[in-house]
Parts: structure tokens; sequence; C-alpha cells
């Protein structure tokens, strides 16, 4: 299929450049700073409270070191003449587009996190219960998603698709806040309710 679509599509033939010059392109102050906000922050904030004492030298100084990082990464990439894509954010709407997507990507991903440390160390579930768990709402994530774009393509409408989606997601969300250590797995697992949030994208 790849082969296929290499031969149909028109293409402008590669452009030649010494094999340096991209790696001398690279924001190599950008991916040190960020990669240290990510790495200090993290660490600290997954296992405050539970393997470090919040009040430790250790916690506080990572901490510190990663909200520095990220701050110099977060003035740095601002800088639209050492990052030209800083002219995408001018657009409020590609703007807008682009938070909610940070936004529900990071709840998201907290669920793929804390959703398996819940069930295995709340609810005593194995390694395989639990990932049916998330199984489930991988599965509908995928389903939903393929749902919404049909019916946007065929359509030409997305309002009822983002009003159910975000809908569906706040519900979801909130009836996570329901769990204790003696939910049942059936209410446990409404939790696939979350899938629909690809509907909203």
């Amino acid at each position: 299929m790849g082969g296929v679509a290499w031969l149909l599509v028109p293409g402008a033939p590669p452009q030649q450049q010494q094999p340096w010059e991209g790696v001398r392109k690279m924001d190599w102050a950008g991916v040190l700073t960020s990669s240290t906000a990510v790495v200090f922050l993290l660490i600290p904030i997954s296992g405050g409270g539970a393997y470090f004492p919040w009040d430790s030298p250790m916690v506080i100084s990572m901490l510190v070191i990663g909200v520095l990082s990220g701050s110099f990464t977060g003035s740095n990439q601002t800088d639209p003449n050492s990052n030209p894509t800083v002219e995408i954010f001018q657009n409020p709407v590609i703007t807008i587009m682009l938070a909610q997507s940070f936004l529900m990507g990071a709840v998201y991903q907290s669920y793929l996190y804390y959703l398996p440390l819940y069930l295995q160390n709340a609810r005593r579930y194995s390694v395989l219960e639990s990932a049916a768990f998330t199984a489930s709402l991988v599965a509908a994530q995928m389903v939903f998603s393929v749902a919404g774009g049909q019916y946007i393509a065929r359509t030409k409408r997305y309002g009822e698709v983002i009003w159910f989606g975000f809908g569906s997601w706040t519900l979801g969300a909130c009836l996570t806040l329901l769990y204790t250590a003696t939910t049942p797995a059936g209410e446990a697992d409404g939790v696939v309710v979350d899938g629909v949030l690809e509907a909203s994208r």
C-alpha cells in the first residue's frame, strides 16, 4: 500500500543537503531544557508522598530545577526568531484547538497511568485483569473515533459530535470519582465511557 501511494502521489525530488545540516538546525538547548523539565517534574510529582517525602531536599530541588528548566524552555520557544512555529498560535481558533487537545490528552494519559495502579494496588487485580480494563477504554476510543469521523464526513456536521464527545468525557471523568477499594468490577469498567473522547477530536 505504501509503495502504491509512493508511485501515485506526486512529489518534488528531495533537496540535496549536507548530512550534518539537519543536526545543526536542531534546537539542542530546547531539547536539553525540555527533557530536564519533564524528568525533574515527573519523578517528584509521581513519587512525592508515596516514595519520597514532600519536604525532602531531593523532591524540592528536583521541582525547582524542573520549573526553572520549563520556564527557560517556554521563554525560548516563544521567540519567533528561534521558533518560527510561534506564528501558529497567533490564530485564536488553532490556539483553542491545541489547548483542548493538550488538556484532553493530559487527562487521557493520566487514565492510562493511574487506572492500572488503582486496579493493581487498591483492588489487588492481576496485571492481565487490569490490562483488560484498559483494553476496554482503548477499544471504545477506537470505535467512537471511527464513528465520529464517519458521521462528520457524511453529514458535514461536527457540532453534535463535539457536544456528545465532551459530555460523555465529562460524565466518565466524574464517575471515576466514585471509585473506592470496594467498587464492583462492572461499575469500575464504566470508565469505558471515556473512550468517546476521541469522537470530539
